[in-house]
């Protein structure tokens, strides 16, 4: 026998036999810190992938704050087409950053890696994301920090 597994309305109440039970969220909550500078070391990378949405490559270097208790992120463009990151240019943020991490400017021909950044200390400028892609204001639950920029490297 066939059991019949509609849902059924009784007034206001909605009654879902063999129901399926509601999705449980896992992640954690953004994070939300102060305005300004903050030291903060690389602990993890992700990445590079293209961003659909955005039509661009991405790098997002994850950091943890050396004297104050938050994980924030560093999102970098990166040149390229759909098929792979291309070349940074010697104005662009990755190549900026890259050379503090390296210590100096790539030489002609070397690789310049992505793991440069991992274990290293910078001095960043935190600050909270307001607004959405479009420019709509963010809800406050929605409102999280981010790394805007690194400032210097730092010695530890």
């Amino acid at each position: 026998m066939k059991r019949d597994r509609r849902r059924r309305s009784v007034g206001h109440e909605r009654v879902n036999e063999g129901a399926i039970a509601p999705p449980v969220w896992e992640s954690d909550p953004y994070p939300v810190t102060d305005d300004g500078r903050m030291l903060v070391q690389v602990v993890k990378l992700q990445g590079p992938e293209w961003v659909r949405k955005f039509q661009r490559w991405s790098l997002r270097i994850e950091c943890t704050g050396v004297y104050e208790s938050v994980d924030l992120s560093l999102f970098v463009n990166l040149a390229g087409d759909k098929n792979k990151p291309g070349l940074p240019g010697r104005q662009s943020n990755f190549y900026r950053y890259w050379t503090m991490a390296n210590g100096q400017p790539p030489k002609k021909g070397q690789a310049m890696n992505w793991d440069v950044f991992l274990g290293k200390y910078f001095m960043a400028e935190v600050g909270k994301v307001r607004t959405d892609a479009s420019g709509q204001e963010k809800a406050e639950g929605e409102i999280y920090s981010r790394i805007s920029h690194f400032i210097r490297l730092e010695e530890m």
